[in-house]
């Protein structure tokens, strides 16, 4: 393993990156909703769906409830500070994740789709119909795993690369090379105990946003993201996808 420094989450925070790389995902709801049918899903009543915009009027738009959000947004010198100073500052205040909260490295390269996906389908587990795969196995096997050991569970998985392949050449830039530089990052939200979590594998731990429910998930959300957006807000590559109920 080599130790590769996180420029995009500041000048403090390492992590151990394996040599492995994947093709990435596209923020694209049709093809994650493809995804996670490989993945042992079998709902056809929660789907990933398209997030139009951030204002009120655009959200309400989205099939409710909103279960988990997936965020896409370009990585910058601006946010790497700023996501840097929260980890700290969480350190500081001698910050413990609740244990029942999910939560996994990400150690693969271009692997943050496939990592935002897992976040968002394990903690939502008790809404799902799920027959045996990928995604059954990664719950029953790694329930006691700490963060950096699902990481390695997930490197050493073939199902979850062989479907991420196949997922990532649906896309529209399914010619690039997988040795592309990939500039931009997919980081999950959830509701869990009435508070809106940020799950971002390249991090050491969740961070907690503030309070939400699952009625306001989505428009919580929506509201931390554009943190992200004022940063930089010469940046156009930001987009959120809502994993909702739609029937």
């Amino acid at each position: 393993l080599k130790l590769q420094f996180l420029y995009f989450i500041g000048i403090h925070i390492y992590t151990k990156m394996s040599d492995k790389k994947w093709f990435p995902l596209e923020s694209n709801p049709e093809v994650m909703n493809r995804y996670i049918k490989n993945l042992g899903v079998t709902n056809e009543d929660i789907q990933f769906c398209d997030v139009f915009g951030m204002d009120e009027e655009l959200l309400q738009m989205v099939p409710q409830p909103c279960h988990a959000a997936l965020f896409l947004f370009p990585i910058t010198k601006n946010n790497s500070d700023w996501n840097g100073d929260q980890v700290d500052s969480a350190k500081a205040q001698g910050f413990k994740p609740p244990k029942d909260l999910f939560f996994m490295k990400q150690t693969i390269g271009n692997a943050c789709g496939t990592v935002g996906i897992c976040h968002a389908l394990v903690n939502n587990k008790s809404k799902l119909t799920l027959e045996e795969g990928f995604l059954t196995d990664l719950i029953e096997k790694t329930a006691d795993m700490s963060p950096e050991d699902r990481a390695k569970y997930l490197e050493t998985d073939d199902k979850i690369e062989k479907a991420q392949g196949t997922a990532a050449q649906e896309g529209q830039t399914s010619n690039q090379s997988i040795e592309t530089p990939i500039h931009l990052h997919f980081i999950c939200y959830v509701e869990h105990d009435g508070s809106l979590w940020e799950l971002d594998g390249r991090k050491p731990f969740p961070i907690n946003c503030g309070p939400t429910s699952e009625d306001t998930l989505l428009k919580d959300t929506a509201n931390y993201v554009k943190q992200y957006m004022a940063l930089d807000p010469q940046e156009l590559n930001f987009t959120l996808v809502s994993f909702s109920k739609v029937n």
